[in-house]
C-alpha cells in the first residue's frame, strides 16, 4: 500500500552533504540507503501501537515514517508515541515505538554527520552515546537499531520536506458513511468511520496538514448528479450541481463548490476559501441515487421490486444507463477543471447482497430480486467505468481512475465471516445494504493503493 510520488514525492538520492535542518511539520526522516524511510509496521490502518518494532519502508508509502521534534529532542509521531529503545541499559538494542516520556532511550539529539546528513543519537543508562543505525534483517527487511556511533552510512540520515496537500471527499451515502455508525449527523449520515476519514487519517499521519481539509467533504446521503428524470422512482431535486436536500430539510452547497470557491456559513460552507489548484486528491461516489438505488433496495426488502409502477424495473434502469453515463462524464470533467492538479478516484459500488446470504441478512428479499440487483449493480459499475474511460481521454489515465470496490467485497457481504457490508437488520432503514465501518477501512486501503 503506497501513495504515489505526486502526493508528496521523496527526492532521492539524498544530497552528498547536508546542513543541519530543523525538523517540523511536513518533514520526515529517511535513511541514506536509497528510498528507505524509518517507519513502523501497520498492525492497523490508522491506530498506533506502543512497542511496535521500527523498520524501514519505501519513502513513498508508509505514513508511519513521519517523525517530528517535540520539546527540543524527542522524535515524536502521532498519538503520543516516540522513537525509543527496547532496553535503554544496553549498548546496542532494537528500536521500537514507546509512549513519549523524558526517559533514557527516548530522547534524541540531531547533529551533523561527518559524511553528510545527520546522526540521531541517544544515551543509554550508562551514559554511552548511541546512534540510530539501519541493519540488514531477514530477506530484504532493514531494521533500525541503536549502536555505538561510528562513521558509517547506516547511521547517516536526512530530512525531506513535503508539499502542501488537500483532500476533498465528494459523493453519496457510500462516501458519507451510512452503515458505518459513529455519525457526525443523521441528516447526511457523515460518519467518523467512513473511508474518507480513514484516508484523511493517513494523510495527516504523513504530516500532510493542509490549510483546509474536510474529510467528509460535502458527501451526503441521497446525493445525486441532480438533473432528474432518469427513473420514475428516483427522488427529485438536489444533487451534485444543485443544492442537496434531505427529507429533514438539511441543505449543502453544490458539491463541486467545495473544490474551488469561497464558501460561507449560510450557504452550508465553513467560511473557508478553496483554491482548486491546491486540491491534491478528490474521491467521489455518485450515480446510484440517480437510479433510485436506495429506494429500490428498500422495495426489494419490503415489497416486490421486480416491477415498479407497472414497469419492469431492470428494463427501466438499463434504458437510463446511457444517459447516466453522459452525466457522470460531465461530473468527472467538472471536477477535473475545478481541481486541475488533483488525482480523482472513483470507487464503484459493492454488491449489497447475494443469493448465498442467509435470509436473516436479506430478510424479505427473494433470490430473483437479489439476482436482479446484482445485474443492476454490474450495469451501474460498467457505466461508471465507461464514463471514467471517456474522462481519461481528456484528463489522463493517471489523473482519474476507477477503484474496484465490488470485486473484493463479493466475499464479504452481510453474513460472511468477515462482513464489510450491512444487511437489513438495523432499525434504521438508511443503514440497510451499505458499507460498515470494517468495509470503509478496506475501501480506504483500496483507494490508497491507487494513489
Amino acid at each position: 500500500m503506497v501513495l504515489a510520488a505526486t502526493i508528496g514525492p521523496v527526492v532521492a538520492p539524498p544530497p552528498a552533504s547536508a546542513a543541519l535542518v530543523t525538523s517540523g511539520m511536513g518533514k520526515m526522516f529517511y535513511w541514506l540507503g536509497g528510498d528507505n524511510c524509518v517507519g513502523v509496521p501497520e498492525p492497523a490502518f490508522s491506530d498506533w501501537t506502543v512497542a511496535a518494532d521500527v523498520t524501514t519502508w519505501s519513502c513513498e508509502g508508509n505514513q508511519r515514517q513521519k517523525w517530528n521534534w517535540h520539546n527540543g529532542n524527542q522524535l515524536r509521531a502521532l498519538n503520543n508515541l516516540c522513537l525509543g529503545m527496547v532496553n535503554a541499559a544496553l549498548a546496542t538494542a532494537r528500536v521500537r515505538t514507546v509512549a513519549c516520556a523524558a526517559l533514557p532511550g527516548r530522547q534524541w539529539t540531531m547533529e551533523g554527520h561527518p559524511g553528510g546528513g545527520h546522526w540521531y543519537s541517544v544515551r543509554n543508562n550508562a551514559g554511552t552515546k548511541l546512534c540510530l543505525e539501519a541493519r540488514q534483517g531477514t530477506g530484504l527487511t532493514i531494521v533500525p537499531w541503536v549502536a555505538p556511533c561510528a562513521n558509517i552510512p547506516a547511521q547517516r540520515f536526512y530530512l525531506d520536506r513535503h508539499n502542501p496537500f488537500r483532500y476533498v471527499a465528494l459523493g453519496d451515502s457510500f462516501s458519507a458513511g451510512n452503515g458505518a455508525g459513529n455519525y457526525l449527523d443523521t441528516k447526511c449520515y457523515n460518519s467518523w468511520d467512513n473511508y474518507a476519514n480513514k484516508l484523511d487519517d493517513a494523510f495527516a499521519e504523513q504530516q500532510r496538514v493542509p490549510p483546509f481539509t474536510w474529510p467528509f467533504g460535502p458527501s451526503c446521503s441521497g446525493a445525486q448528479i441532480g438533473l432528474g428524470n432518469l427513473v420514475p422512482w428516483a427522488p427529485g431535486g438536489g444533487g451534485y450541481f444543485n443544492p442537496q436536500h434531505t427529507e429533514s430539510g438539511y441543505t449543502r452547497v453544490a458539491q463541486s463548490g467545495f473544490l474551488n470557491q469561497a464558501l460561507d456559513i449560510p450557504s452550508g460552507g465553513y467560511g473557508a476559501a478553496f483554491n482548486g489548484a491546491e486540491t491534491s486528491v478528490v474521491t467521489i461516489t455518485v450515480g446510484g441515487n440517480d437510479l433510485g438505488f436506495a429506494g429500490l433496495l428498500y422495495d426489494c426488502t419490503i415489497f416486490d421490486c421486480l416491477v415498479i409502477n407497472g414497469q419492469n424495473t431492470e428494463q427501466v434502469i438499463n434504458a437510463a444507463l446511457p444517459i447516466l453515463e453522459g452525466r457522470l462524464f460531465a461530473v468527472y470533467l467538472d471536477i477535473g477543471r475545478k481541481a486541475p492538479n488533483a488525482r480523482i478516484r472513483v470507487p464503484n459500488y459493492p454488491l449489497p447482497v447475494t443469493t448465498t446470504d442467509p435470509l436473516r441478512c436479506r430478510a424479505g428479499m427473494f433470490d430473483n430480486e437479489a439476482q436482479m440487483l446484482a445485474r443492476v449493480q454490474a450495469g451501474l459499475n460498467r457505466t461508471i467505468a465507461t464514463a471514467v474511460t471517456r474522462a481519461q481521454a481528456i484528463l489522463g489515465s493517471e489523473r482519474i481512475r476507477v477503484v474496484d470496490i465490488a470485486t473484493p467485497f463479493r466475499t464479504h457481504t452481510a453474513c460472511a465471516a468477515d462482513p464489510w457490508t450491512t444487511g437489513s437488520t438495523s432499525w434504521d432503514t438508511k443503514e440497510w445494504y451499505h458499507v460498515n465501518a470494517r468495509g470503509h477501512l478496506e475501501m480506504a486501503r483500496l483507494i490508497r493503493n491507487t494513489l
